[in-house]
């Protein structure tokens, strides 16, 4: 209460999923470290201030010295520290998912590790960042399980529940006109088709959008063919609310 403790950055980096993706060694992937401890000093409470802290509150926060705290906000899925249109993509693409899940273990070159005793690749839960998202979408709706409980699935409660409270114009991927993909302005115009166009062109997985042909604007993951323009540019001539 009130008191600093010391810290390591294997704990902090947990807690914020911030290792490198690809690799189960627990190595922190230092383009996105979140957590307090400076990678340069003792390992303890060496408070880095171009990162984040991990305290309760403002505690660590310093105006003078441009520190604010990364904190867990509602309905950020992707932990870029706000809601946007693309965590509504994230949670209407996870129904089901749950903090059993297992897939691949991958090595540091991003290859599965191979039990020598099957020849198959040994199988890994979801952890760090990953296993924050899904917490963080089952939690949407605590009420969803049976008895009133909280599901152990993102269940279809939760999906709604961030509908009902964030809502998101999908047509409206730009700000001021900028194409900055993921932005928005609240407004449906040119320049944000003219913003998807480039990004279809190209091939972004921004511009993947829909799964099996299927119109459902956020959810994509089949590639990007003509049934994404066609979505987005029946969603753009919908307007914004």
């Amino acid at each position: 209460m009130g008191m600093n403790v010391p810290t390591r950055m294997a704990d902090e980096e947990f807690i914020y999923g911030d290792m490198i993706a690809l690799a189960p060694s627990l190595e922190v992937d230092p383009a996105r470290a979140g957590g307090p401890t400076d990678p340069s000093g003792d390992g303890f409470m060496d408070i880095d201030v171009s990162g984040f802290t991990l305290t309760p509150g403002d505690f660590n926060d310093s105006a003078a010295a441009s520190v604010t705290q990364f904190r867990f906000v509602r309905g950020d899925f992707d932990f870029s520290g706000d809601v946007t249109i693309e965590d509504e993509a994230i949670i209407n693409a996870s129904l089901g998912r749950n903090l059993d899940e297992q897939s691949d273990c991958l090595d540091e070159f991003g290859l599965p590790i191979i039990d020598p005793t099957t020849m198959m690749p040994f199988q890994c839960w979801v952890e760090g960042r990953e296993a924050n998202r899904i917490l963080a979408m089952m939690n949407m709706d605590k009420t969803d399980g049976p008895g009133g409980v909280n599901a152990d699935t993102v269940t279809q409660s939760d999906i709604d529940a961030f509908g009902t409270e964030f809502s998101f114009c999908f047509a409206d991927i730009t700000t001021d006109g900028s194409c900055v993909p993921g932005t928005s302005d609240g407004l449906a115009t040119l320049s944000d088709f003219s913003c998807y166009l480039a990004e279809w062109s190209l091939g972004t997985s921004f511009a993947d959008i829909t799964t099996s042909g299927s119109c459902t604007p956020g959810v994509g993951g089949d590639g990007v063919d003509l049934s994404d323009f066609s979505c987005y540019l029946a969603e753009w001539s919908l307007g914004c609310p």
